[in-house]
């Protein structure tokens, strides 16, 4: 056995360089986007899964041992073990061929604990990789969404995890009731709000690295999904941005800093009233939110002491556990959505993970700013993202985060004004 696990240390080793992008595309596809349902290969998702599932416990047993800092250990590690923790006892408590499909959701925290210590792992190649992967499939689904809406391409309707869709090619499209196709965009991910969360830091990559036709592309997407998430997310992003921009200890600076605090108030001010609009629109959408919001906070001592060790696991998805378990409040708010698959133990290590985000972001705008555009493209795009946490998931609950974010995160943790923010890390 022992020698088993030296050979694949070094098989790890020799590959890993190479594999890492691999291994964030093949998350991309089977895990992040609908490319499985859209392409009819569950089966290979499936496996795929597996196999990256089992990679990542192996990667993780040969690395636990790893020094680090007691602040690293206290604010990163820790929580990420108590959320695989708490999942990991729900999960075994429940455990049956059907919820066999939950186990995807070890992914996001082993990815956590491995990928941001693996040495020298390039995280300007997985954003190149990211910001590719985005352009394309963007660009081809902004092209069935055009063609079916026109005429030219008749969308077919399939059955998925998460219910009736209809498809184009690659892309999907929400069915409504009598079959009529939904108009907002959804390209290859499961919702709107997801599709303009994912279109985010790739619009972010492309205007800092002037890629100005992805860009307008992005924009595009951006719109089309109509989300109100997307577009709050997206003028939070754009004052990170434009306060970004106009860093630097100069009379200049300091004037032009000004004009963004004075402007962008307006611009909120402007949009405000359309925003609310929107908001009072969705109706019973957004009072379910509220709700979910508002009574996991008014109730979390009774709702803790009823299920301490999280809510009765069954099949593959959220919506499932309505079945099981009384009182469920949904899925729309993701520090009880970490209490509902985890209990206690998930609840706490996800809340300390969420706002080490939080106080990382914030650290980096007080403190001064790296010259990386990497990195800013991780700390500009990271706040709107985390205001996810009231729809349905963020990007934490996704291994994207490790490949894209938690490199940054990590280096934050020690940042130094005088040192390149993503080369210290090592």
């Amino acid at each position: 056995m022992f020698d088993f696990i030296i050979k694949v240390r070094y098989v790890m080793v020799v590959f890993r360089l190479n594999f890492l992008p691999i291994l964030m595309l093949a998350i991309l596809i089977f895990q992040v986007s609908v490319l499985p349902d859209t392409l009819n290969m569950k089966l290979l998702a499936r496996v795929a899964n597996a196999l990256i599932l089992v990679m990542l416990l192996i990667w993780v047993f040969l690395t636990v041992n790893r020094k680090q800092s007691a602040l690293m250990w206290s604010f990163f590690t820790l929580p990420c073990f108590l959320v695989l923790a708490g999942f990991s006892i729900n999960f075994l408590m429940a455990l049956s061929p059907e919820t066999l499909g939950q186990a995807g959701k070890f992914i996001p925290w082993l990815s956590l604990l491995v990928i941001p210590f693996v040495r020298k792992a390039n995280v300007e190649i997985f954003w190149d990789y990211f910001y590719k992967f985005m352009f394309v499939s963007i660009s081809i689904s902004i092209i069935e969404y055009v063609a079916v809406f026109s005429g030219y391409l008749t969308p077919v309707v399939i059955e998925t995890d998460r219910g009736v869709f209809y498809k184009g090619i690659f892309s999907i499209f929400h069915y409504l009731e009598g079959g009529i196709v939904y108009y907002r965009f959804y390209g290859i991910f499961a919702e709107p709000g997801t599709t303009a969360m994912f279109v985010l830091p790739a619009l972010v990559y492309a205007v800092i690295f002037k890629k100005y036709i992805a860009a307008l592309v992005f924009v595009v997407a951006m719109i089309l999904t109509d989300s109100l998430g997307g577009v709050v997310s997206l003028l939070v992003t754009l004052f990170l941005f434009f306060l970004w921009k106009t860093a630097g200890r100069t009379k200049a600076s300091f004037w032009s800093r000004c004009v963004v605090f004075i402007l962008m108030p307006i611009l909120f001010l402007m949009v405000a009233d359309n925003l609310t609009e929107q908001y009072e629109h969705k109706q019973l959408s957004a009072s379910l939110r509220e709700d979910n919001v508002s009574n996991f906070i008014e109730n979390i001592g009774e709702i803790i002491v009823a299920n301490p060790f999280g809510f009765v696991l069954k099949g593959k998805s959220m919506s499932e556990l309505a079945d099981e378990n009384e009182g469920f409040l949904g899925s729309n708010f993701t520090f009880y959505t970490a209490f509902v698959l985890g209990g206690v133990l998930s609840f706490v290590g996800y809340t300390i993970f969420f706002f080490l985000n939080i106080y990382l972001c914030t650290k980096f705008y007080l403190k001064g700013f790296s010259s990386d555009k990497i990195l800013a493209c991780a700390m500009i795009s990271l706040p709107g993202l985390l205001l996810f946490c009231f729809q349905r998931t963020t990007i934490l609950e996704t291994a994207l985060y490790s490949f894209l974010f938690a490199i940054p995160l990590v280096t934050l943790i020690n940042y130094s004004p005088s040192k390149s923010i993503i080369k210290s890390v090592y």
